[in-house]
């Protein structure tokens, strides 16, 4: 045979092995065939470094790496390439293809290989492609070379195949699919073999790619990452080139393909606004085709994540009618472990024997297919002698639902040998997806092993499940699951064997029948029933309270009955009584029925009459009527309440309260009573003091009444002056009056209060806050006073501080309002430093803006104090006593600092001379530091930051005024730097300039506010930093430019430049001759006029000769969804005047382009009013910063690479590092909640955060600012911190939106790459997020939570 005909034959079967599949041609969804070329984004990568991968270098499967990417592209890590510019230019060795499953790699060899065989690469000089399956490579038994290379072959083709890639090895390639499914690693060295020589076919393939089988050779070869991450030496591939993922024009282009242009358009739409992170998850062509059949199967659960997704693809399989429904789920429990055994065993095909080692006929599988729209189905396997999945994933996704039914010794097992390799990379995806995500748990429930499973095993057990139960069940957890009766038959069986048991049925929708299922099925069982929740199930009905009676009814106590949030009727609660008996029920919870009448109190009462006691009775917003409440005194009897709740019942009248007086006077003492909002006058408070008598009240909350009025609190007042203690009194937001509290005052006598809650009272004036001085002063130590969001004046801090004596105040609470900083003048730091010898632990300041100068007076007290227990919490910092400090002998102020300090004193030491002499530096010892009383600034607030020194400023030390409105603009060829000048001072300018980020050469100073950069080098970015020094030594804050700037060169052929979010694009004959463009992008809130919200940075494009046609401007939003009729780009000739331009688009990158040929200063807004209407949605990205070892700023931003480049510059000088974490960025709208937690193995040193979560309420005007923070410290503060995993959770309305985790303290800093990222629910079925996810400015979320 020829050596012609030879190759034609391997030739051919590669065009037979490499037809284009389409996934959903046999589906038969769409009207058309996908008949379209499309490549993913393909980035070379420096994949190895010259040695083995750091664990921390780049993992293509990783979301969490996506956040470096394009550093690493900026520090040549990474480049783009094309497959022409790769295969010309590559001339023998061997080139590997990285992705994470379904990213297109197969897909691209096929397409790659028949490319080839056309001629369309490599100059039309290759004469032979062999494609090659890595997953038919067994390694079970020797063969030679030439069988395992070329085994369709005959044994004389095989030796000319050999001939051929030995005598002429630049004329053949061999395509290498998937080495990820071999079942072996070849990261050894093994023994030079010839190609005729019996060998295990990992001794080949090590042969092969080392290029000792094959010299001269081209290999090209596709993998996972992990694969291939611990290859060594000549095994390694020469280049690593890795999928990026479908841009969004190649995305639009598959769907129009599958639907054409109209119906593609409006997916896009859907994907854009309803659900961007499936678009991104769609940068995956598998998870594209999945998707798109996702949205055309009909269901009720919308996946908008990669677990969520592949959920649906499985239960599409259990719903086809080509199954077997009476053994679908044993068919899947067989798959399940196959799967399992499979990707242990890193294999894809499975023969029959592999079939009958889980007891599953091979027909029986094969019957499973993807149900898709029209009633055409494809086999979930395929193959004849081998069988394997259709893709990867379903395998993948079958392996992690095996796993997560394994018993616990199994799956730590599991833990240790396998599960944290990175071949199951995607399987841990997919676990954390199912088990962490409440959304996709509820949607997969009938794919898991769930709770109700395990009961149903053991009911079949029956009596010989007596054992069992008693000693391993003793809680029942049903909460949020609807139950049928049969499921309620089972449960009821299990727990008639257990010994005693917690049963919570919380909103699972039990109606009568199932309840009268469940009480037969108890019947005559010993079970001692502790706690029963049947909380939120609104349709139990006459019939099913009765049954609960039944079940407790054999009971002497129950502690705890949950009932609330039920509907429950008059009818329902005397069906209850009948049937109870004599239980008692020692916490009673009915909070929100409001039907309950008459009848239903007088039968509450009844159902609590025959016991002596009731720990809890819960009754809040019931709205209970004084007839009701009179019911239930006269029904209830002597039966004492111990903690009684009755908020929000606004309706109780005089009457009705008097009747609370009369229930409770029969007791000695209430240990809680709740009456918050209930809109109480003095009347009632009155009668209720009246009927009272003598019982004593520790625990009382009246928040939220805003009408109690003098007479009321005089009674409240007299409520409590029968006793020594009071534990806490509740009067927060009650609108109180100086008038108020000292009627309180006067009426209380020398009851003492250990918790006193007044904050949100903002009009209790300088008497009133004198008032609760002396209210507190007959005592020696209070524990807790809040007086957060009240608002407080210096005249009102001193009044209370000169009432109040010597009363030490445990924790003392002045914070400011959540969402507006109180701005802190120095007579109000004054007057808080006076109140610091009275605090004994801590001081809360929060949401205060206060001076650095002021920090150093606060500081300086504590110092003075000396006591190391007492701390001041601040937003930014905590401060403690640094008393042994070397200069802790130098403060300046004394423990009773000046209550006020005139502006002359104030003004003489800088009025006429900066000489430092003596009688200046006693002049500033006396008198302190001068401060401004304007509002903080940006840059102000940025720097505030900043931890206070260690050691007490020295006198000379004094902060200057920062510098603001720095700005940089093109002048002539240069650029000019521009700021604000600092007033009545004598001072000189530092500048320091950053070309790409990078400083260049040392610090430029000037004595004008302004200065001159010559010459700046084209195509290079520049911004800045200036800030303020004196002679004296003294040194402004540092602040950045507004702006970034840079310089290209267009050509008369045209051109583009692109800074940060702005892209310009200069059609051909834009110029006549070759020009100088300029080109700046910054921040600047007050740009844009009142009426408007701008959503992208400003802009302004300038040019050294004459625009003769208009240039096409791209500039990037951090909003989502924008139509284009309802966005206005603005084009400024003054502050004040502006034009209007109609954008020509939003393009598929989120966009804003528009045309034009007069450029100045430019920005892109929308009306209030249109925001308002439109709830416009934006999205976040986030960073977290770790400083001082302790300390953890979540920062929570726009896509904006202008606001990043400043938070990222922010932190630099703050000498603060990354955290190797990064979630998905978030959309958010009106309405919404964020909730950010963080969490740490406490360990024997107590370790833990001082705030466990913060939450946010996305407003309009939480939206629409810039920025925002959350600030975390790590307690107790240690010189070293022991190893520990701290993991953090965002929550978007109480969802989980995504888990990360990271080891700490973080490793020394090191050159080279981000630090390490590791897994634990990595991605929790969110996606990669494709590109550079640090363009756009934004929120910043600056809450502050110490």
């Amino acid at each position: 045979m020829s050596y012609q005909t030879v190759i034609a034959k391997i030739n051919g079967n590669t065009e037979r092995c490499t037809d284009f599949y389409d996934f959903a041609k046999p589906l038969k969804v769409f009207e058309s065939e996908l008949n379209v070329a499309v490549t993913p984004l393909l980035e070379e990568i420096d994949f190895y470094k010259g040695g083995r991968i750091p664990e921390y270098d780049y993992v293509p499967e990783s979301p969490n790496q996506q956040k470096y990417l394009e550093r690493e592209r900026e520090r040549g890590i990474r480049k783009e390439t094309q497959l022409d510019e790769l295969f010309n230019n590559f001339k023998q060795g061997h080139v590997c293809f990285v992705g994470p499953s379904g990213s297109g790699k197969t897909t691209l060899m096929k397409a790659t290989s028949r490319d080839v065989i056309q001629e369309i690469y490599f100059q039309g000089n290759i004469k032979m492609v062999a494609y090659i399956e890595c997953k038919q490579f067994m390694n079970n038994r020797k063969v030679t070379a030439g069988e395992l290379i070329f085994n369709n072959l005959t044994k004389e083709e095989r030796g000319q195949a050999i001939d051929i890639a030995k005598t002429h090895p630049e004329e053949v390639v061999f395509m290498l699919d998937s080495l990820d499914t071999l079942q072996y690693t070849v990261d050894g060295v093994y023994e030079v073999i010839s190609p005729d020589e019996p060998a295990y076919p990992e001794v080949i393939i090590w042969n092969f790619l080392s290029g000792k089988l094959f010299p001269g050779s081209r290999i090209i070869s596709s993998s996972r990452e992990h694969s291939i991450r611990n290859y060594w030496g000549e095994v390694r591939p020469d280049k690593v080139i890795a999928l990026a993922g479908l841009t969004m024009e190649s995305i639009n282009e598959i769907i129009s393909g599958y639907e054409g242009d109209e119906e593609a358009e409006k997916i896009m739409e859907f994907l854009k606004i309803k659900a961007p992170l499936l678009l991104f998850l769609c940068t995956t062509p598998v998870m594209l085709v999945y998707t798109l059949i996702a949205l055309k199967v009909k269901s009720a659960f919308k996946p908008n994540t990669m677990t969520g997704i592949m959920i649906v693809v499985m239960q599409s399989i259990l719903r086809s009618p080509h199954t077997h429904q009476e053994n679908i789920m044993e068919v899947l429990g067989k798959l399940k472990e196959l799967s399992y055994i499979g990707t242990v065993e890193r294999r894809v095909l499975f023969t029959e024997d592999d079939f009958r080692q889980v007891h599953l006929k091979p027909e029986e599988a094969t019957d499973l297919a993807i149900l898709a729209p029209g009633g055409i189905y494809r086999k979930l396997f395929q193959g004849i002698h081998l069988l394997y999945f259709q893709h990867q994933s379903i395998q993948e996704v079958l392996t992690s639902l095996y796993i997560l039914g394994l018993d616990l010794k199994s799956f730590k097992k599991l833990m240790d040998k396998r599960l944290h390799t990175g071949h199951f990379v995607f399987v841990r995806r997919m676990i954390c997806g199912f088990l962490l995500n409440p959304t996709v748990y509820e949607a997969a429930r009938i794919l898991l092993e769930d709770l109700l499973e395990l009961f149903t095993a053991l009911n079949e057990v029956k009596n010989g499940m007596s054992d069992i139960v008693k000693s391993s069940l003793d809680k029942i957890n049903m909460y949020d699951h609807p139950l049928s009766i049969s499921d309620v038959h089972v449960i009821g069986s299990v727990a008639y064997y257990c010994t005693s048991l917690i049963m919570n049925f919380r909103s699972c929708d039990l109606k009568s029948a199932s309840l009268q299922t469940l009480a037969s099925e108890l019947k005559g069982s010993n079970v001692r029933i502790m706690k029963l929740h049947l909380s939120e199930n609104r349709n139990m009905g006459v019939e099913g309270l009765s049954s609960v009676g039944q079940i407790l009814s054999n009971q002497f106590c129950v502690e705890y009955l949950g009932l609330h949030r039920c509907n429950l009727s008059s009818d329902q609660l005397q069906a209850f009584k009948s049937s109870l008996g004599n239980t008692e029920i020692m916490k009673l919870w009915l909070n929100e029925n409001i039907n309950m009448g008459v009848e239903g109190l007088s039968a509450v009462g009844q159902i609590l009459s025959n016991q002596s006691c009731v720990e809890e009775l819960g009754l809040s917003s019931c709205n209970l009527s004084s007839d009701q409440l009179q019911a239930l005194e006269s029904s209830l009897g002597s039966t004492e309440i111990m903690k009684l709740w009755l908020n929000e019942n606004t309706n109780m009248g005089v009457e009705g309260l008097s009747s609370v007086g009369q229930i409770l006077s029969n007791q000695s003492c209430v240990k809680h009573l709740g009456l918050g909002n209930c809109n109480l006058s003095s009347d009632q408070l009155q009668a209720f003091k009246s009927s009272l008598g003598n019982t004593e009240i520790k625990e009382l909350g009246l928040h939220e009444n805003t009408n109690m009025g003098v007479e009321g609190l005089s009674s409240v007042g007299q409520i409590l002056s029968n006793q020594s203690c009071v534990i806490s009194l509740d009067l927060k937001n009650c609108n109180l009056s100086s008038d108020q509290l000292q009627a309180f005052k006067l009426s209380l006598g020398n009851t003492e209060i250990k918790e006193l809650g007044l904050s949100g009272n903002k009009n209790m004036g300088v008497e009133g806050l004198s008032s609760v001085g002396q209210i507190l002063s007959n005592q020696s130590c209070v524990e807790v006073l809040n007086l957060n969001y009240c608002n407080l004046s210096s005249d009102q801090l001193e009044a209370f501080k000169s009432s109040l004596g010597n009363t030490e105040i445990d924790q003392l609470y002045l914070d400011g309002a959540l969402n507006k900083y109180h701005t802190a003048n120095h007579e109000d730091i004054v007057a808080v430093a006076n109140l610091l010898p009275n605090v004994t632990k801590e001081l809360s300041l929060q949401q205060w803006e206060i001076a650095n100068e002021d920090i150093k007076i606060l500081q300086n007290q504590l110092n003075e104090i000396g006591s190391e227990g007492v701390e001041i919490r601040l937003d930014r910092t905590i401060l403690k006593s640094q008393s042994n400090s070397a200069d802790a002998t130098t403060n300046v102020f004394s423990k009773q600092l000046p209550a006020k300090t005139s502006k002359a004193e104030f003004g003489s030491p800088y009025a006429d001379s900066f000489e430092n002499t003596g009688e200046n530096v006693a002049t500033l010892q006396e008198v302190g530091s001068p401060r401004s009383g304007l509002p903080l600034s940006e840059e102000e607030a940025e720097q505030s930051d900043k931890e206070v020194t260690e050691q007490p400023a020295k006198p000379t030390q004094h902060t200057l005024p920062q510098i603001k409105n720095v700005s940089s603009q093109r002048s002539g060829s240069d650029i000019l730097l521009t700021w604000n000048e600092v007033s009545d001072r004598n001072v000189l300018y530092n500048i320091e300039i950053f070309c790409d980020d990078v400083k260049l050469g040392e610090t430029h100073t000037t004595e004008v506010p302004q200065y001159r950069m010559k010459s700046p080098t084209l195509g290079k970015k520049y911004r800045f930093q200036v800030w303020a020094r004196d002679e004296l030594g003294n040194s402004g804050i540092k602040t950045q430019s507004k702006n970034v700037i840079k310089l290209v060169n267009i050509e008369v052929a045209g051109g583009s430049m692109r800074l940060n979010e702005c892209k310009v694009t200069f059609p051909s004959g834009t110029f006549n001759k070759r020009t100088k463009v300029w080109l700046s992008v910054g921040i600047d809130n007050s740009i844009c006029p009142k009426e408007y919200i701008g959503i992208t940075p400003f802009f302004d494009i300038s040019a050294d000769s004459k625009f003769f046609k208009d240039a096409i401007v791209q500039i990037k939003s951090w909003c989502v969804g924008l139509e284009k009729d309802k966005i206005d780009i603005l084009h400024f000739s003054s502050k004040t005047d502006w034009d209007i331009i109609i954008p020509d688009r939003i393009t598929e990158d989120n966009s804003i382009e528009f045309r034009c040929r007069k450029f100045s200063l430019f920005t892109v807004a929308i009306k209030w009013l249109k925001w308002l209407i439109g709830k416009q949605q934006v999205i976040v990205d986030n960073c977290l910063y770790i400083s001082n070892k302790n300390d953890f700023y979540f920062t929570f931003y726009g896509q904006c690479e202008t606001v990043e480049t400043r938070i990222r510059s922010h932190f630099r000088e703050l000498g603060a590092r990354l955290a190797p974490i990064w979630f998905n960025p978030i959309p958010l709208e009106t309405g919404d909640k964020l909730r950010l937690e963080l969490q740490i193995d406490r360990g024997r040193e107590g370790l833990q955060f001082n705030m466990p979560h913060g939450q946010f309420d996305c407003n309009d005007a939480f939206l629409t600012s810039q920025r925002h923070k959350l600030k975390y410290r790590l307690l107790p503060n240690l010189q070293e911190y022991p190893e520990r995993l701290i993991i953090c959770r965002v929550l978007k309305n109480d969802v989980l939106h995504e888990m990360q985790d990271f080891d700490f303290p973080l490793p020394p800093a090191e050159g080279g790459g981000p630090p390490p990222v590791n897994f634990a629910g990595a991605n929790i079925g969110n996606v990669n997020l494709p590109g550079n996810h640090n363009n756009q400015q934004m929120v910043r979320f600056n809450w502050y939570f110490l």
